[in-house]
């Protein structure tokens, strides 16, 4: 079992608060803890409370909390797995529900679903004030994979079960990947963002490399560009 349970409530209005300090008062290794929202601030409480007595062959892991992990041992793999890999961070991967296979899906890159760091992490996070990461950050565990690009790994071994987004779902994370896109490369990293696509891109088949293979592109010219550019009177329907 973990050494400690650290559950931040940043802004949520139902029972989690109550809930979670009901069971802290029965189990100490259960630490309640609470910051302003955005998943960024919610990252860096958790943090800035561990790091205090954090040794040197610790590691964290983090999920969120509406997911279901696919066994009893999937915390003990991907922490295994993540102290034995020269990897700052390693994700597990996902099985979607409903799913007519029952087979895991092995991520891109490491997801806010589930995912394990090592103290190199904090290393890498020393070019930021205090040791933060910006609490303004959209996709806290893309801007970490960006971080320590290519230091970063998806195992299939430890999985986690969660719900298949229906369409409405599917076009809010859409724009929101525009808008995250669009802040990392404010940020600098480019570079790191642009390996990663190919990354994506040699990891997809071929139907589907064809497919995305001029999408992928064409939503990076639209970030990357002003509004009044050329990009956008050629793809109006795009710019909807």
């Amino acid at each position: 079992p973990p050494e400690k349970v650290f559950v931040c409530v940043n802004g949520s209005t139902d029972r989690t608060a109550e809930i979670v300090h009901g069971i802290a008062d029965k189990c100490e290794q259960v630490i309640p803890l609470t910051s302003s929202p955005w998943k960024a601030n919610a990252w860096n409480t958790i943090v800035q409370t561990a790091v205090s007595d954090w040794t040197f062959d610790d590691v964290m892991v983090f999920c969120d909390g509406d997911i279901r992990l696919g066994g009893p041992e999937t915390l003990s793999t991907l922490v295994h797995r993540t102290r034995e890999s020269a990897h700052a961070i390693v994700g597990g991967s996902i099985l979607q529900l409903p799913s007519k296979n029952h087979r895991p899906s092995r991520l891109i890159s490491p997801s806010w679903w589930l995912y394990c760091v090592q103290d190199r992490i904090l290393t890498l996070l020393e070019q930021y004030p205090h040791w933060r990461m910006p609490n303004t950050v959209i996709n806290e565990d893309l801007f970490l994979s960006l971080l320590a690009y290519p230091d970063v790994d998806v195992i299939t071994d430890a999985f986690f079960y969660a719900i298949r987004p229906d369409f409405r779902d599917y076009t809010i994370t859409q724009i929101r990947i525009l808008k995250w896109m669009k802040q990392l490369i404010d940020m600098g990293m480019w570079p790191e963002l642009e390996g990663w696509i190919d990354r994506v891109l040699q990891s997809w088949g071929i139907l589907r490399t064809l497919k995305y293979g001029y999408i992928v592109p064409l939503m990076m010219s639209m970030i990357t560009v002003s509004p009044n550019d050329h990009v956008w009177t050629i793809t109006p329907s795009t710019k909807k």
